[in-house]
């Protein structure tokens, strides 16, 4: 009598296979084989960006610091390559009222990163060039001269106006190809409408139906979800890391073959591995079963 049929015998292979990695990454060196370059170039055009499944890194800049700041690995270049779609970072200006650059952070110590915020923008759209892909960003503001810090990044937006898109609807395939999406924040209140997921909680991922039912009900109203499971100021972001990216790989494989638990939006992480991202990217496209309306609203400037 045969116990298992060849289907589940695969199923199972591929889920031990792929348990032989953690979903954690802290080797700054990405081979060219795990590039994922225009990776969103088959979803259709009338996709909403929200309906897509997309990785994405949290304090995306902070390299540099020591281990209770450290948060990445890569690079942007690199993180851009292997297929990171979303984008966080903390920005401020810390030594003069009058200084036109704003610098890059990490979240709770302020350890400059050697990185601006002009230089991120200059990277994301010579990458996005010749790309059918887009990329979110989420700029959160620290420190003195807030005021000021914003109207030097919509400046630099300005700058850009016909590649970077600001309006609070969720843009479709066809409208963000090739461009930056701002992501709405607590301190710079421009861009798309976003909420925190519930899938992670006490830095735990936690998978229960009710809540991949809530991730579709929010995602199919055209609300970008984003997922993060980050460090506390006492936390080790590599070690937090290390459990939870193994959590979410698990989940993840075992997805592969839930037909209705695509619909699961942005995941931010720390250290993500290449094979944790590819699994991010091969979720299918979150099917809406009802027609929502869709509204859309101008940013002003």
């Amino acid at each position: 009598m045969e116990l298992f049929s060849s289907v589940e015998l695969f199923k199972v292979a591929n889920i031990m296979f792929h348990f032989s990695w953690n979903g954690f990454n802290d080797e700054p060196n990405l081979r060219s084989t795990f590039y994922n370059l225009n990776w969103m170039k088959d979803i259709p055009e009338n996709t909403l960006v929200s309906a897509i499944s997309i990785p994405g890194t949290y304090e995306s800049f902070s390299l540099h610091g020591g281990p209770l700041v450290r948060s990445q690995v890569w690079k942007l270049k690199d993180q851009l390559n292997v297929g990171i779609r979303y984008f966080d970072m903390h920005v401020g200006i810390w030594h003069k009222h009058k200084q036109l650059n704003i610098d890059i952070r990490d979240k709770h110590f302020m350890f400059d990163q050697n990185i601006r915020l002009d230089q991120v923008i200059e990277i994301m759209l010579d990458f996005l060039e010749n790309s059918a892909d887009t990329v979110l960003l989420k700029v959160r503001i620290h420190w003195l001269f807030r005021s000021y810090v914003r109207k030097l990044i919509e400046q630099l937006i300005e700058k850009h106006e016909d590649k970077i898109w600001t309006m609070s609807s969720v843009p479709k395939m066809q409208e963000a190809r090739g461009k930056i999406i701002i992501v709405k924040s607590e301190t710079f209140n421009v861009g798309i409408e976003n909420r925190d997921s519930v899938l992670c909680e006490k830095k735990k991922f936690t998978f229960g139906e009710e809540k991949i039912i809530r991730l579709k009900s929010d995602i199919c109203n055209h609300t970008i979800i984003v997922t993060a499971c980050v460090a506390g100021l006492t936390d080790f972001p590599k070690k937090l890391a290390k459990n939870v990216n193994k959590q979410l790989l698990k989940f993840l494989v075992e997805q592969k073959y839930e037909l209705n638990h695509n619909c699961l939006g942005v995941f931010s992480m720390n250290y993500p591995s290449p094979d944790l991202i590819k699994n991010i990217i091969q979720l299918k496209i979150c099917q809406c079963d009802m027609n929502y309306s869709r509204i859309d609203y101008q940013t002003e400037s």
